[in-house]
């Protein structure tokens, strides 16, 4: 599995190695044109002030000419400005390049985490949730997000000035610089000590955070449920825990890693100012001049910009490693399996014969299938009964490849699917399931899913599950708005609906799992009599625990507690009910 690691980023940084090369080059003009700033003014001191004519007095009458002295320190006054511009301008350059560098690298972590999520296995996405892992992919990225827009911009920047900086004084007077580049070392230490404690912090948060969006996306995508069964309170105070585990959190890594911060400037800050009185006491005792000393305390000043920076990197670093380490238990989720695409018995043929060999299915250390076998012949209508809890839907998915099996095979026509491809077997067989999920989105997105169908089609499909009065009342038909999913329809329009997503696709293999189940007996009726009339020819399995809803099915099996107990026709079915209803829990209408 290919983790995300900081040397794999540095590596994938150089596929932008001339746009980088092109930044760290205007960087470097911005750090040369910022540099000359604090001495400017403190050596027109001794220049001028005192009286003490040198380099740059002797620049500027060969440049100007001034005939005045307040003719210098207009002088001295419009090249700072035009420094300060120009820094300006090149670090604004450069920002912009980085910026994008950085950005690119996020849309690369993003891309190869949704291209994994596209490929796990069902099972191990129920085990984590969509929360969490929403969470993951907007809180921890941003933090690693935080973290490259610093530090690919910043860090050559800080670096540059701080050797600019520390250059200049050890030019001005080696002891005074010395004294003074001895406690950045000491910062530096104390802020990576203070930031791995801080990053501790900041995972807490973030797995609070999760825990709160789980249970946020659960309550809101079951609030009709938990509003009709008077459990909102219940729910929302969990919420409410939650958000109070959120603020705890925040709070403690809110405030230590502020405070963290302000230790780590206190620390430089007390630095600052003993040197500004170790300078004041060489002026008296050595050959510093006052105007040395006041571009040594400028370049303390102009030393703090730099060093914050690099701090900060420091502390988004910690937490960005932290990020890291969660976004890469996504990469750890398990995928499905990949298979050959060797054969396709799908391509010459409208339907096939679909069959399950010895399957059996665990939940962890729950045994959920144990040696189930059926087949569904090329043509013909095949049910599935047994109460709530037997297996059927597991065992539906299993055909679909959403869940791998612990033993036994799938197969097409005789051919494992292991040599199909888990793809292949989608594209050819539509599931219908009891409660179908909607898009917040028009009803034409809803039954096309983003593929181009004619209307004419979508309004067969439509007629053949008998909403063609439902649309009437639409206001805009196709391009209606349904609601989060598809409040607006009913619960059976819903399934009608999901019906005719399944028709316009066309597939070889139907599997309807309780896709009726939200309508009345004789619109029930109805129904099958056309999906009758209009797939005629197409293999099906219609999984129930409703007798009338399959009494014209060719074959029957019945599943109970993952066990195919009982097979055969209806009418062999039918003739001892009193036998197989005691397989089930609750009664079979």
């Amino acid at each position: 599995m290919n983790t995300l690691t900081w040397r794999a980023l540095f590596e994938a940084a150089k596929q932008h190695k001339k746009r980088i090369f092109l930044g760290q080059l205007v960087a470097l003009v911005a750090v040369l044109l910022s540099l000359p700033i604090p001495l400017l003014f403190p050596l027109l001191i001794d220049e001028v002030l005192l009286d003490k004519p040198a380099t740059l007095v002797g620049m500027m009458d060969t440049l100007f000419a001034p005939h005045e002295a307040y003719m210098y320190i207009v002088i001295i006054f419009v090249m700072t400005l035009f420094f300060r511009l120009m820094f300006f301008v090149f670090n604004a350059l450069g920002s912009r390049i980085f910026t994008t560098v950085s950005k690119e690298l996020v849309y690369q972590i993003r891309i190869k985490l949704l291209r994994h999520l596209e490929d796990v296995s069902i099972a191990e996405y129920e085990s984590l949730g969509g929360g969490g892992i929403s969470s993951k992919l907007v809180t921890d990225i941003n933090t690693v997000d935080t973290f490259l827009g610093v530090s690919i911009g910043r860090f050559f920047v800080s670096v540059l000035s701080l050797i600019g900086i520390a250059v200049i004084l050890f030019a001005i007077d080696p002891q005074l610089a010395a004294i003074i580049l001895i406690l950045n070392p000491i910062v530096v230490t104390v802020t990576v000590m203070l930031g791995k404690r801080i990053a501790k912090l900041k995972r807490s948060e973030n797995e609070n955070i999760e825990r709160f969006q789980n249970s946020l996306s659960e309550t809101l995508d079951l609030f009709i449920e938990v509003r009709t069964n008077n459990q909102e309170k219940r729910y929302i105070n969990k919420m409410i825990a939650n958000a109070k585990s959120i603020r705890n959190a925040s709070t403690a890594f809110g405030w230590k890693s502020e405070a963290a911060a302000h230790l780590s400037s206190f620390i430089f800050l007390s630095g600052f100012e003993i040197f500004r009185a170790v300078a004041i006491v060489m002026v008296l005792f050595s050959d510093l001049s006052i105007g040395q000393m006041f571009a040594v305390i400028g370049y303390l000043w102009f030393m703090v910009t730099p060093l914050q920076e690099l701090l900060n990197i420091i502390f988004t670093f910690t937490n960005a490693s932290t990020a890291l380490n969660r976004l890469n238990a996504l990469l750890a989720l398990e995928k499905e399996p990949r298979y050959a695409h060797r054969k396709n018995p799908f391509k010459e043929h409208a339907t096939n014969t679909i069959t399950l060999k010895h399957i059996y299915f665990s939940y962890g250390d729950k045994e959920i299938l144990h040696d189930v076998s059926l087949r569904i012949p090329a043509g013909k209508k095949v049910a599935l009964l047994g109460a709530s809890g037997s297996g059927k839907t597991t065992l539906a998915h299993i055909i679909l490849g959403l869940y791998a099996i612990k033993k036994g095979d799938v197969l097409v026509d005789g051919i494992s699917v292991k040599e199909i491809g888990l793809d292949v077997m989608r594209e050819n067989i539509a599931l219908v399931l009891q409660q179908p999920k909607m898009f917040n989105d028009t009803l034409r997105h809803n039954l096309t899913l983003g593929r181009q169908v004619s209307d004419e089609k979508l309004y067969e499909a439509l007629h053949v599950v008998q909403l063609d009065g439902v649309m009437k009342k639409l206001t805009h038909g196709l391009e209606t708005q349904i609601g989060k999913d598809g409040i607006r329809l009913s619960g059976g329009e819903r399934q009608r609906a999901a019906i005719a997503r399944m028709l316009i696709t066309d597939p070889n293999v139907i599997i309807l799992d309780e896709s009726t189940s939200a309508l009345d007996v004789v619109t029930e009726a109805n129904l099958f009599r056309s999906l009758q009339e209009h797939l005629e020819e197409k293999s099906m399995l219609i999984i129930t625990h409703r007798l009338k809803t399959v009494e014209n099915a060719d074959y029957i099996y019945i599943l109970h507690e993952g066990r195919i107990v009982e097979e055969g026709t209806p009418q062999e079915l039918l003739a001892q009910e009193g036998h197989y209803s005691s397989y089930f829990d609750e009664v079979i209408e």
